[in-house]
């Protein structure tokens, strides 16, 4: 149980960081275009 909450914890910062990372990327992406 233990060792399924500290991979479940992992999994979601992984999921968060990626969010994070693909929507800074279109972020970028967009303002290259519209520049």
């Amino acid at each position: 149980i233990v060792t399924w909450s500290i991979l479940s914890d992992a999994f979601i910062a992984y999921l968060i960081k990626a969010y994070l990372l693909s929507s800074l990327i279109g972020l970028i992406v967009i303002f290259g275009l519209r520049c």
